[in-house]
């Protein structure tokens, strides 16, 4: 027979109440690191810091989620003062060191929508003298229906 005695930990058992009482008993008072499972520290094994944390979004990421909220507002209502807004805020950004797709689309979209606005405002001149006139000849008309 083999004369050594039989170890329950040594093959990965787990102790029972008893021996987790006794091991608490001995090592209270003790200032004991936590190991992990194969006897090291926790953290991180060679002794170095950890690397600072990086955020993971781009520089001036706000400036161009901005821009291109503004852009797509622009199309609805406050056109040429949201679009120029955009417009800013995107080079802003761009010059702020974000390469994001959000930032060209918001661009695209402030420059649209500036160029539709220019020929909204352009054709609105160009349309205006016939306005005018229509009015005035429905001006004429009515005040002849509200002479009798």
């Amino acid at each position: 027979m083999n004369n050594q005695s039989f170890d329950p930990n040594a093959y990965g058992n787990q102790p029972t109440g008893d021996q987790n009482q006794a091991k608490n008993e001995q090592t209270a008072g003790q200032n004991t690191e936590q190991q992990s499972y194969n006897g090291q520290p926790y953290g991180n094994p060679y002794g170095q810091p950890y690397a600072p944390y990086q955020p993971l979004v781009q520089p001036a990421h706000k400036l161009a989620m901005a821009s291109l909220i503004c852009g797509i507002i622009s199309f609805f209502c406050f056109g040429l003062p949201l679009s120029i807004a955009a417009l800013v805020c995107s080079i802003k950004a761009k010059k702020e060191g974000n390469t994001e797709n959000i930032n060209t689309i918001g661009l695209i979209i402030a420059i649209v929508s500036i160029v539709l606005n220019a020929i909204s405002v352009i054709s609105m001149i160009a349309i205006m003298p016939t306005y005018i006139q229509m009015l005035e000849e429905l001006l004429e008309q009515s005040m002849f229906i509200f002479r009798f």
